[in-house]
């Protein structure tokens, strides 16, 4: 699928879920209206993969998700592929390498040889709510299981991040 036709899907995807989940506060609804849809809120119902969340839209006044399946980009910095099995050289000139275990397990080897254990913290599971936000600038960066643009992406308000285990 193309990019221009997977933005129109998610846009049709986006009204459907508007009428799936309406509610009479209307004054409510208004205010997403003119933001544009460009923040959601979602729940997370399936994968929880390297890359992505795999979500429904989630009205949490009326605590419950509604419309199709979404797939929803992790943050950059959380994300497996852009790390896994790569050297970074940090402005200070120290060389870490990423080795991921899964989607929320990784070590981190320097080049001075010392190897960190870590977790993502916390870690994202099912039925979690999240924010995130699409039409931005310059694109997700991430692809779903099949090679699918991502649109959506989380904007980590929970504070989640690599954290030194054991």
């Amino acid at each position: 699928m193309d990019r221009d036709t997977s933005l129109r899907i998610e846009e049709l995807e986006r009204r459907i879920a508007d009428l799936e989940i309406a509610t009479p506060r209307a004054p409510v609804r208004d205010a997403e209206a003119n933001a544009g849809g460009r923040l959601a809120k979602f729940k997370i119902n399936g994968t929880v993969g390297g890359d992505y969340l795999t979500c429904k839209r989630y009205d949490a006044d009326a605590d419950k998700t509604a419309g199709r399946t979404i797939l929803v980009a992790k943050p950059w910095e959380l994300r497996q592929s852009p790390f896994n099995g790569v050297q970074i050289e940090y402005p200070d000139g120290l060389k870490i390498s990423y080795i991921y275990a899964n989607q929320r397990k990784r070590s981190a080897t320097s080049s001075t040889g010392l190897v960190e254990n870590q977790a993502m913290i916390p870690d994202y599971f099912q039925g979690a709510i999240i924010l995130a936000a699409r039409g931005i600038a310059g694109g997700t960066g991430a692809e779903g299981p099949a090679s699918e643009v991502i649109i959506w992406e989380d904007l980590n308000t929970t504070g989640r991040f690599w954290a030194k285990t054991g």
